[in-house]
């Protein structure tokens, strides 16, 4: 009997019992429908699970190709899961906070719906669907304009915030951005339009972000089409400048955190914790740190407005870079050319060293179009090569 027959023979035995100790474990978290919110959530996925099915029947892909393709991404997030999870689970040496497991293990079940997708469906037309999504929300968030504008006018609150419709608005336009490559003048005009665009918004973030894309563009060609040494330089870079920024320039010139929305000051008090403090290898297990806010005179409620703070906070040096390693080794080495899911992948990285996604995998718009990206990228540019 062959190898490969022999384990068609006892593979599904270990199943068998995999799936015997599932069934049992199950009595004791079987989930209870304690609210309407936790129905409707349920149904929700529920139906991603049965779009995920039509999707996979209508767009085969290949799922061994795809695990093949990307073994080294599905090992990292499988590795950040196992160290950060059950790791830390051991009293005494790890974290020891109950909602540190719930909220973890719950982004990373969102994560598993979005690798169901990204394998089971032809990754070309997962693309065609996010270009779908992109529109719809870029047509949305151009209707939320003039409310922000007369909510600026009148000194109010907006009902929705800005940078929140910046979001809406700057996947489009990047992909777009780069779809019009090859046609200089639309692409020039596109870029005036998105600009003007996410200026009215007042979301800065977003229209730094935007701005910068033909930085992108030069600077990929710059690096020799080397995307992933790009966003490494970009990454430390981008760190340096957080660092400079918070404990060089702003003790002597504090109206800099004006000039980013007082931003730096949460960036120097929450990397000053984790700096002087037994959080740095390991994290805090939370995202915010009210008790922190407080003493420095801040809304305990904000969390650090960057990604990458946020991360170093909640996991320490471990779950940032197992962070960065998810990024820099779901974008490939050498590219012939730039995507135009290159450019929505970079607005995005821009962008979360002014924002931070909490939770970091669910379907909110801006984490589910990044993580669905970064799952995406390689292979889109395998086929396009």
């Amino acid at each position: 009997m062959s190898l490969l027959k022999k384990r068609s023979t006892y593979y599904p035995y270990v199943a068998g019992i995999i799936l015997a100790a599932y069934t049992y474990f199950f009595y004791f978290i079987l989930p209870q429908v304690s609210s309407l919110y936790d129905a409707i959530l349920n149904i929700t996925f529920l139906f991603f699970l049965l779009f995920i099915f039509i999707s996979a029947y209508n767009f085969s892909g290949d799922f061994k190709s795809y695990v093949l393709e990307e073994r080294t991404v599905l090992i990292i997030l499988a590795l950040w899961f196992l160290v950060t999870f059950f790791g830390y689970y051991f009293k005494g040496l790890f974290l020891d906070n109950p909602n540190y497991y719930s909220f973890l293990s719950r982004n990373f079940y969102y994560l598993m719906f979005m690798v169901l997708l990204v394998s089971f469906v032809n990754q070309q037309a997962v693309e065609k669907m996010m270009v779908s999504v992109y529109f719809i929300y870029f047509l949305y968030g151009v209707t939320l304009i003039p409310g922000l504008m007369e909510a600026e006018k009148l000194g109010e609150l907006p009902v929705i915030n800005k940078n929140v419709v910046g979001f809406f608005l700057i996947p489009f336009l990047a992909y777009l951005l780069i779809r019009l490559q090859h046609r200089k003048w639309w692409m020039i005009g596109w870029y005036v339009v998105g600009g003007i665009l996410l200026y009215f918004t007042g979301a800065r973030t977003s229209f730094v972000a935007y701005l910068l894309l033909p930085i992108f563009i030069g600077g990929v060609k710059l690096f020799k089409q080397n995307l992933r040494l790009f966003y490494a330089f970009y990454l430390l870079a981008s760190f340096i400048f957080v660092y400079i920024i918070a404990f060089i320039i702003y003790p002597d010139h504090q109206e800099v955190n004006t000039l980013f929305t007082q931003r730096v000051v949460l960036w120097r008090e929450y990397l000053s914790f984790m700096f002087e403090t037994k959080s740095v290898l390991i994290g805090t297990g939370v995202t915010t740190l009210p008790d922190l806010l407080t003493q420095a005179g801040l809304r305990p409620t904000l969390h650090p407005h960057n990604q990458f703070v946020t991360m170093f906070v909640f996991n320490g040096v471990v779950g940032l870079f197992f962070f960065l390693a998810f990024i820099l080794f779901s974008i490939p080495k050498k590219v012939s050319k730039i995507l135009p899911s290159d450019a929505v992948i970079f607005s995005i990285i821009t962008i979360l060293f002014a924002e931070a996604l909490i939770p970091l995998f669910d379907f909110f718009f801006l984490s589910f179009v990044f993580t669905i990206n970064l799952l995406i990228n390689r292979m889109l540019h395998k086929t396009s090569s």
